[in-house]
């Protein structure tokens, strides 16, 4: 979005709306690194809040929210390596699940269970675990998976939309599994009267491009615009990096390339970078340490955590961790790694030794690294 023209505000909470008669005309914002207020004013304003969607309904419409959405919640579990490279679904009395090979381990998923509170407060619990556990055990006979089995767990929210707004908790609980998963593009001056607002609400990342098309198409309507001279081209558009065409091809010509790295490595970033690879790659061939591993058993380089802060906008130790690369995707990476990668972005952000002290404690307090599940020997 940044290099087609988008001005981007990251680490930006919306605080309120400000109207103009019935019309939103703003948006009111927290940078909550720096703490400072300002006030975005806009024609159009896009509600693409997801499992969040409906409480910024809340506080457009000053009130209860036009649409509300149920939310729920799935986890998926990360067990040693059990299968080769061959991918399972199992359907079972209680619902279905799927296993599939996984950076070297098993990834299974996924529950299916209706999430009553705030988004913020979602997690996996040991009733989450069981519930998925106990459906393997009964799909997947054989050799019954055991609590002490799972490496790492993490959970999201379906932000699904509750369409008779009236449904019973015991209804909701029951409907969770069989929920529609379909979107639903809002515009609120057809809907409740409040114009130069649209709501993107449900879908998921399957069909995320066509609801995206949707929204910005009534946006380009409301506004006037002469859409027919830019005609939307997502369906023909490779998502950023992923022209790469046969992925094998692909690597191979990259351990041509870099004869230095090992393959595995460069399977591991051609799968997570796709053709910008070269780019990551390029800043190891000016600093060669950057190559090396983070830490034994993972593939994850140097190199990726400086692409991170000068590419990605990763602002803290624990976006680099959790969201850019998959350093804490498979449990915690280690008391070594972390220190390391706290000290990669010192160096880019001009951290002293109090910041990273405090990132590296928020990081490792991060609700992802629960009792467990990974920490139990942390290094």
């Amino acid at each position: 979005a940044s290099e087609n023209g988008a001005d981007i505000a990251n680490y930006t909470e919306g605080t309120d709306f400000t109207h103009e008669g019935n019309r939103i005309n703003a948006v009111k914002v927290k940078d909550v690194i720096t703490g400072k207020e300002h006030i975005i004013r806009s024609k159009i304003t896009i509600n693409a809040g997801g499992p969040w969607a409906d409480l910024i309904l809340e506080n457009a419409e000053k009130g209860r929210p036009s649409r509300h959405l149920m939310r729920s919640k799935g986890i998926h579990i990360i067990i040693p390596k059990r299968t080769n490279d061959i991918a399972l679904t199992i359907q079972t009395t209680s619902g279905h699940f799927f296993v599939m090979p996984w950076r070297n381990h098993t990834l299974i998923g996924t529950t299916d269970t209706l999430f009553e509170q705030t988004p913020d407060a979602v997690d996996v619990t040991e009733e989450d675990i069981k519930l998925l556990v106990d459906r393997i055990n009964e799909g997947w006979p054989g050799k019954p998976l055991k609590r002490r089995d799972i490496i790492h767990a993490y959970s999201g929210l379906r932000p699904l939309i509750d369409k008779d707004n009236q449904a019973t908790k015991e209804n909701e609980k029951q409907n969770s599994y069989n929920a529609s998963r379909a979107a639903e593009i809002v515009d609120h001056e057809i809907e409740n009267n409040i114009s130069g607002f649209i709501s993107a609400l449900g879908g998921k990342w399957t069909t995320s491009r066509h609801v995206a098309e949707q929204a910005v198409d009534l946006a380009v309507e409301k506004l006037e615009l002469k859409a027919s001279a830019y005609p939307c081209r997502t369906d023909q558009t490779p998502t950023i990096a992923g022209g790469i065409g046969n992925l094998c091809k692909f690597v191979q010509k990259l351990t041509e390339t870099y004869p230095a790295t090992p393959t595995d490595t460069l399977d591991y970033l051609a799968r997570h970078y796709g053709t910008r690879v070269t780019a990551l790659l390029q800043l190891g061939q000016e600093e060669p340490a950057l190559l090396g591993p983070i830490c034994p058993g993972r593939f994850d380089i140097g190199a990726q955590i400086i692409y991170a802060v000068r590419q990605e906008l990763a602002l803290t130790l624990e976006d680099v961790i959790f969201r850019r690369t998959g350093l804490g995707t498979l449990g915690h990476p280690g008391v070594e790694a972390i220190d390391k990668v706290a000290r990669l972005m010192a160096r880019e952000l001009k951290w002293n030794q109090t910041r990273v002290d405090q990132e590296i404690k928020q990081t490792n307090s991060k609700t992802n690294f629960p009792s467990g599940l990974g920490v139990i020997d942390a290094k």
